[in-house]
């Protein structure tokens, strides 16, 4: 054991994530375009979101990975939580819309447990780490495929910013965001 195995420095930590979320978003992203059935060749568009942040991105991955051509549009919503798979659906929408011939590949990677906080004592830190687990999910909008999309919205629930926060750490025993889950 070292002295970081179980409160790690904030680089090893992005170091870890880059790995991970990479890896995470690579690997829906080719279960999706392999389930979708289509011509990778067509992808027009790349989404991506992560609570993270890294350049070059995660669609920038996605894109050399995939194979996609290198003028691929792209999107990369960092430092956004769960809510921004919404988001990117939206945003993947828009772009349809706009020209019915695009295809839009959505990528949404998390990789919270580099952000584990072992320090916390405080409940709602603690039920954080216990309920968001690394995991990623992709899809395909386009006019072609097995799933319709027919309508959709979003809603902020009024007196709710507070309800799910994350910020950078309060103390130095903590070198990682703290997320915090009202309870």
């Amino acid at each position: 054991y070292t002295p970081y195995d179980w409160n790690p420095p904030q680089r090893l930590r992005r170091k870890k994530y880059r790995d991970e979320v990479y890896s995470l978003a690579n690997k829906v992203a080719r279960k999706s375009i392999l389930a979708w059935g289509g011509d990778p060749t067509k992808i027009t568009h790349v989404v991506a979101v992560t609570t993270g942040c890294c350049e070059p991105g995660v669609a920038c991955h996605v894109i050399r990975d995939c194979g996609l051509g290198p003028d691929t549009g792209k999107i990369d919503l960092n430092l956004n939580g769960c809510f921004a798979g919404a988001t990117a659906i939206r945003c993947a929408t828009d772009i349809y819309r706009a020209d019915p011939r695009r295809v839009v590949l959505v990528v949404a990677a998390e990789c919270p447990s580099t952000m584990f906080n072992i320090t916390t004592h405080e409940k709602d830190q603690f039920l954080s780490n216990l309920l968001f687990a690394d995991a990623a999910g992709a899809a395909i909008v386009s006019c072609e495929g097995k799933w319709e999309l027919h309508d959709w919205s979003t809603y902020v629930i009024p007196k709710s910013m507070g309800t799910l926060t994350l910020h950078e750490a309060t103390t130095k025993e903590n070198e990682t965001y703290e997320v915090h889950l009202g309870v």
